[in-house]
């Protein structure tokens, strides 16, 4: 069962997503974010979680909402423009993404906002990264991202989000690899489509597992998950003359908040199971006791 879940929903998709952007390489960037949706869909299809449209299950709409965002993306064109223009193309991604999200702590109207707000600022943070990086460092990085956000919706409870997420970063390590292969190495930059959607699945993803926690996990967890995109720094002016250093401080940037987000809910699961275990132990002495006692008064 566990070797179907990690070839249908995670290895399948992800190569799937990886040939679909080798194939169109030439085509431009338009596509990019088309590519890192289908491995959101397809892993998404195979745990039989998006049946049809619209989806059932509330928490399936990021699956909508990653492709509105790559169809964004791709109508913006290959280059921004102004940073006005840039700032326009990542509020619209972030307005619609947060309208199709009907997950529980996300569907007032200033929660909403919020949402929009963080994946329309983080998107705009890191447009110039995916615009102009293509190689192996920008694509680890992703995919370290978004394996953190999948490992804490898998410790707060919520497993079939965390294969889906686990997908779209199988892809981005595989294409990691593709680009350090392919020539030029421009080929596979993830462009204005690609960076919204690797933002919005982050972002979205870490939101839908805060919204559908059942263990009390303290929402700093989620907020890091979400933030660790911004961990992509290595474009900082202290670091933008060396390539090596601006490539470490992009790929560790990301380990440092995704790494602190996972910890944490580690120790988060580890401290509920203790309790839990303590508390099965206080009945069970209970329950010995009172056998106990029973017996002692028969005699």
């Amino acid at each position: 069962m566990e070797q179907d879940l990690i070839i249908h929903g995670v290895l399948l998709p992800a190569a799937c997503a990886v040939v679909l952007l080798l194939v169109t390489r030439r085509w431009g960037t338009r596509v990019r974010g088309v590519s890192c949706a289908l491995a959101l869909l397809l892993s998404a299809r195979a745990n039989d979680s998006f049946g049809g449209f619209p989806p059932t299950n509330g928490w399936m709409w990021i699956v909508i909402a990653a492709c509105a965002v790559a169809l964004v993306g791709a109508a913006a064109g290959e280059r921004s423009g102004s940073r006005t223009g840039r700032a326009i193309v990542c509020a619209l991604a972030g307005c619609i993404a947060a309208l199709l999200m009907p997950v529980p702590m996300w569907q007032s109207a200033d929660a909403r906002l919020l949402l929009a707000g963080a994946l329309g600022v983080i998107a705009l943070l890191l447009l110039p990264v995916g615009m102009h990086r293509g190689g192996f460092s920008f694509w680890c990085a992703c995919s370290v991202a978004i394996a953190g956000t999948s490992a804490v919706a898998l410790l707060s409870g919520f497993a079939k989000l965390a294969v889906a997420l686990g997908a779209v970063s199988c892809a981005c390590g595989w294409i990691g690899v593709a680009s350090a292969l392919v020539r030029p190495r421009h080929a596979l930059h993830a462009g204005i489509s690609g960076t919204l959607v690797l933002v919005a699945v982050t972002v979205l993803g870490a939101a839908s597992a805060f919204g559908y926690e059942t263990s009390s996990t303290p929402a700093w967890i989620f907020v890091a998950a979400g933030a660790s995109p911004l961990g992509w720094l290595g474009e900082a002016p202290p670091f933008r003359a060396s390539r090596m250093a601006s490539a470490l401080a992009r790929i560790l940037g990301v380990v440092v908040l995704a790494g602190a987000a996972v910890t944490g809910a580690v120790l988060h699961a580890n401290r509920n199971a203790s309790i839990e275990a303590e508390a099965y132990a206080c009945v069970d002495d209970t329950r010995t006791h009172a056998s106990g006692t029973n017996a002692s008064t028969l005699r």
